[in-house]
Formats: structure tokens, C-alpha cells, sequence
């Protein structure tokens, strides 16, 4: 069976100056990652029914804030694209939009 790729963006609030890591995402509650700021992280998954929940460490103290959830199916051979939104201010949540599936 053929792999599906996952694509992941962190859209970075440049307002929050004092978040500089990368967001840490976990898919189905098993397969942690970090995606970077500066450039999007690429996985290959299998096709399916996927859940992945992403969030951010601030200032070295407050860990898994501003987070995000989202549930997707990825069919074999597709690429799905997803981007966080770190939010506002650190109290909110943030947002995963679906860009595309190719």
C-alpha cells in the first residue's frame, strides 16, 4: 500500500516575540513532532483517518499552550497540507486550517 504525506506550516505571530521554538504537534496520540517556524515539516503517513493536536512552549515555563486540533482522512498516495495559526496573544487557542489535499 502506497504511503500519504502530510505537509505542516507554522504560521508564526511575529507580535509574540517571545515565542522562538517551533510548535510540537502530536498525530493520533502516538507520533510526536516539531514543526519549525522557518520552514514546513514533511511526514509520511499512512492513509486514513488521522488526529492531530498542535501547540506551543512560551518563554521556557508555559508548555502546551495556544492549542489546536484538528481530525483529517488522507486517501493513499495524497498530499495533505495544514497550517497553524499561532493566535493573538497567548491566552487563546490556536487555529489548524486545511489548505489543500493534492
Amino acid at each position: 500500500m502506497e504511503k500519504a504525506r502530510l505537509i505542516a506550516r507554522f504560521k508564526k505571530n511575529y507580535l509574540a516575540i517571545l515565542h522562538w521554538g517551533p510548535a510540537i504537534a502530536l498525530m493520533d496520540g502516538t507520533k510526536r513532532f516539531t514543526i519549525p517556524w522557518w520552514k514546513d515539516a514533511v511526514l509520511d503517513i499512512e492513509p486514513g483517518k488521522h488526529h492531530l493536536r498542535i501547540a506551543i512552549n512560551y518563554l521556557l515555563i508555559l508548555r502546551g499552550i495556544c492549542k489546536a486540533e484538528i481530525d483529517f482522512e488522507v486517501a493513499s498516495g495524497e498530499t495533505v497540507r495544514l497550517e497553524y495559526r499561532h493566535p493573538l496573544t497567548i491566552f487563546q487557542r490556536g487555529r489548524i486550517d486545511l489548505i489543500g489535499k493534492r
